[in-house]
């Protein structure tokens, strides 16, 4: 009996040893960037954990939007998940610290950042106090890609940071932020994941960290399946084709050797390989996937040939101006609508952007900045050039654009409406500024996308809880999408949940494409509507068979001017005709009135 109580003893205190962690009473804070208008700020993240029920609370002051609570539920998940502590016995508090002018903070950037908080929480673990994290938190702990890298890493050079961790940096992030460590005391790392983001994290402040940058061309996910193809997206092929024959030759006249010292020949191999992928994804049918991607690419290498040397960024502003001017846009009608209206979106975007940038009061980093902008703005243009040309080979009846101008109004002030719900989205503002700037203009089918996109954005923000984003994404993916732009962007939100999982950003370009489909049928029936009622005025009654012959054979009615305005004598006369017809009226009448009495009395 003693040897079972001491063996039933012993397997209690094994069961201890092998219970999960509890958890503890703990904070940590975290310095984690973020844009603010147009340049970097740094905030500092708190996470505190505390034994409780599984429930994470965030600070009313500032408030949280809807994508941060998102990421911080996803960080939670993953923290969790590592690190064998209950999630259900733990509550976590979310509190972020900025300026007084710092209201509202949303967006899933500081995704990743959390997830390393909440470790350290969890292992008990200090986070040097000499680095900052940006990065989405995404399935399995990837860091997923973020905006803004250059404006967050200067941010942090210039508090004293020693270095920015980040998700995969594109060539020209990369090559601006080599500028940096020419200047200050800081480098910049990519990581894959947030378990490698720990290991730097964990260390000792001060301990030195090595630069990195991964430059390799990954793969098309094994999980995509082919997105289809019709007559629309085949043109729309055409057009990434074009853009990806450009890149190849943008990158073959490089004119790098093998010899070549230092990283150039890697960028050629690499560049070499991306082109081979975005020939792929238009195959598939992902055609604007492709481009979008060649259009980024064709930035970079551009940095690449410019190198170090002075940048001449008034003659870039001045060549893309000079591009816009160029442009010929083609006649609207009813089967190229889509086409014009998308391609007078991006001249206006190129336009908008060469002249918001500054050109003469920049150096350093900002003149790449600046270049970048300008890039960006070429691009657009470029692209712009390739869509009206589509557009200009398809052939329909003219429309009366200046129909759309209510909807135009109705749209803008929907976006106006969604922006004073989740205001901190500078993208959506941008663009909700350009459809006001485009309807001023008489473009009211590009008014209606650029205002369109801007709501969705901010309604998908406010319309989705942090613990939702999963089911509501399998809802809005079953749609399928019927317009040019529509299954556009439904083809890009399924590449990107292909490559990177359910998403934010998934859902909003998911959203926008239901968007964009209801609101082309509502331009269809608005153009529609006045040639209805010219062709078949409401008051017309259907005539019978053969009338149109009959109608032909009449003299056709004078006008309404051809008529004399009045008669001579026409006062008089009237007085006359008046009086005998009133007395003749008054003779009828009584002799109803004894014709009724006679059948009454009888004979």
């Amino acid at each position: 009996m003693r040897k079972i109580a001491l063996f039933a003893i012993l397997m209690l205190l094994l069961s201890f040893s092998f219970a999960a962690p509890a958890c503890r009473e703990a904070v940590v804070s975290v310095p984690v960037p973020a844009v603010v208008g147009d340049g970097g700020s740094i905030l500092t993240l708190e996470v505190e954990s505390r034994p409780g029920d599984g429930y994470i609370y965030s600070a009313t002051s500032p408030r949280i939007g809807v994508a941060t609570q998102t990421s911080e539920v996803d960080a939670a998940t993953y923290a969790f998940a590592t690190s064998g502590v209950d999630r259900s016995d733990c509550d976590l508090l979310f509190r972020v610290k900025g300026s007084e002018e710092d209201t509202l903070v949303d967006g899933p950037s500081a995704g990743a950042a959390m997830a390393v908080a909440i470790s350290a929480l969890l292992d008990n673990k200090k986070i040097r106090n000499d680095i900052v994290m940006t990065g989405t938190i995404e399935e399995g702990g990837r860091v997923g890609p973020v905006g803004g890298i250059i404006e967050k890493a200067k941010a942090a050079a210039d508090m004293g940071k020693k270095a920015i961790l980040t998700p995969k940096q594109q060539i020209y992030e990369y090559l601006v932020l080599s500028t940096l460590a020419t200047r200050y005391d800081f480098v910049s790392v990519e990581v894959d994941n947030v378990s490698d983001a720990k290991k730097i994290a964990y260390a000792a402040s001060g301990t030195p960290i090595k630069s990195e940058f991964k430059l390799k061309s990954e793969p098309i996910p094994s999980n995509l399946t082919g997105y289809g193809t019709d007559s629309e997206l085949d043109k729309f092929a055409d057009v990434s084709n074009t853009f990806i024959d450009r890149l190849e030759n943008s990158v073959e006249n490089l004119k790098i050797k093998d010899d070549t010292p230092g990283e150039l020949p890697r960028f050629r191999d690499y560049f070499r390989a991306e082109v081979k992928k975005y020939r792929e994804m238009v195959k598939l049918g992902y055609s604007y996937t492709g481009a979008n991607s060649a259009f980024l690419s064709a930035v970079d290498v551009e940095f690449l040939r410019v190198g170090y040397r002075d940048i001449d960024l008034e003659g870039s502003q001045s060549d893309v101006l000079s591009c816009t001017k160029s442009l010929v846009r083609p006649e609207m009608n009813g089967k190229n609508l889509q086409w014009v209206a998308g391609a007078d979106l991006r001249a206006h975007w190129a336009e908008k952007k060469a002249n918001a940038t500054d050109v003469q009061n920049v150096s350093g980093e900002e003149k790449y900045l600046a270049l970048r902008e300008l890039l960006f703005s070429q691009g657009w243009c470029d692209v712009a050039r390739l869509v009206y040309l589509q557009g200009a080979g398809i052939q329909g009846k003219g429309i009366d654009e200046s129909a759309l101008s209510a909807l135009a109004s109705e749209r803008i002030s929907a976006a106006d409406a969604a922006a004073a719900v989740s205001d901190l989205d500078t993208d959506a503002a941008w663009h909700l500024a350009s459809a006001k700037e485009l309807e001023a203009e008489g473009k009211y089918a590009a008014a209606i996308f650029d205002a369109t996109y801007a709501s969705s954005m901010y309604k998908a923000r406010s319309e989705v809880g942090a613990t939702e984003l999963a089911n509501a994404t399998k809802k809005v993916i079953g749609h399928k999408a019927k317009t040019l732009w529509g299954k556009i962007f439904e083809s890009q939100a399924r590449y990107i949940l292909a490559e990177r999982g359910v998403n934010f950003d998934v859902y909003r370009l998911l959203r926008y494409s239901q968007e964009i489909d209801a609101v082309s049928e509502k331009m269809t029936q608005e153009l529609a509507a006045p040639r209805k009622a010219a062709e078949t005025p409401s008051n017309e009654k259907e005539k019978p068979e053969g009338s149109e012959t009959a109608n032909a054979q009449c003299p056709p009615v004078p006008a309404a001017s051809q008529f004399p305005s009045s008669l001579p004598f026409d006062g008089p006369i009237a007085a006359i005709f008046l009086a005998v017809f009133w007395l003749l009226g008054l003779g009828i009448l009584w002799r109803g009135v004894r014709a009724m009495r006679a059948v009454k009395t009888g004979p």
